[in-house]
């Protein structure tokens, strides 16, 4: 299972790709995954955010 640094640098790497604002969503039932404070630390650093 990835890390929350794992996860926050894939998403990065999205948001860069894109360059359009981009929307988190929390599904961890679906997932499996929670979106914790540290990855939302890692993500909210986004110039996109």
């Amino acid at each position: 299972m990835p890390t929350d640094r794992e996860n926050a640098l894939a998403a990065l790497v999205i948001d860069k790709a894109a360059d359009l604002p981009i929307m988190l969503y929390n599904y961890p039932g679906r997932m499996g995954v929670n979106m914790s404070k540290e990855f939302l630390d890692h993500v909210g650093r986004s110039r996109n955010g």
